[in-house]
């Protein structure tokens, strides 16, 4: 079998991992164990990155590395399970047929909100690759790249706040709800506002220290 497959196939095993991963990080998001969620949450990181160079540093290759990111994800999966049942929860595996129906019907509005956000993101280049040059394609990539890394910050809010507007939502207190909004809205317009002067003000230096001055044209068209 080619590497190329069994890099494929491992990746998609890390996907599934990782899927379980965010399933306790919403559960302890949700009870407000914020600190584990971070402690967890590093280990997960930390663990990945260490077995994926342990993999590099047996063979330079992308079966090795892809199996490494695996079998990180799985300790931090582990971490995880261990850190549910030691706060005294009782991890046990399972399907409910109704559960899983109701959880499906529920989230298809966010699912189909999830595919026009991903594919909104992604159209443009497609449609830049057919109307110009490669070179062009990759100028905008390079660029594009900062705007998804600003995504991290607007993630972290929302995963912070998610919890708590949904505690909030259930128990009926809507006076809490407007409020981390309304900080939240704040936060985000402020933080989002100096990161587009700098980006605006110093774009030509920054893409010089990033991507080097191949790159240039990128923000001189």
């Amino acid at each position: 079998m080619p590497d190329i497959l069994i890099a494929a196939f491992l990746i998609a095993l890390d996907w599934v991992v990782r899927s379980v991963v965010h399933l306790f990080h919403g559960v302890f998001r949700a009870r407000n164990q914020f600190q584990l969620d971070a402690i967890v949450t590093i280990q997960e990181r930390v663990s990945v990155l260490v077995c994926a160079l342990i993999g590099l540093y047996f063979e330079r290759n992308l079966v090795y590395f892809a199996f490494g990111i695996l079998v990180g994800r799985a300790i931090g999966m582990a971490i995880c399970i261990v850190a549910f049942c030691r706060f005294g929860e009782r991890f046990s595996i399972g399907f409910n047929i109704d559960l899983w129906r109701d959880i499906i019907r529920n989230s298809i509005p966010i699912g189909i909100r999830g595919l026009l956000k991903g594919g909104s993101f992604r159209i443009d280049a497609l449609m830049l690759g057919v109307l110009r040059t490669n070179a062009e394609v990759g100028w905008y990539g390079a660029v594009y790249k900062f705007l998804e890394a600003g995504f991290f910050f607007t993630e972290a809010v929302g995963g912070a706040v998610r919890p708590v507007i949904a505690k909030a939502y259930s128990q009926g207190e809507k006076n809490i709800i407007s409020d981390y909004f309304g900080r939240c809205y704040k936060l985000l317009l402020i933080v989002g506002s100096i990161i587009v002067g700098i980006v605006f003000v110093y774009a030509d230096q920054i893409i010089a220290l990033v991507y080097g001055s191949e790159y240039m044209n990128s923000v001189r068209h």
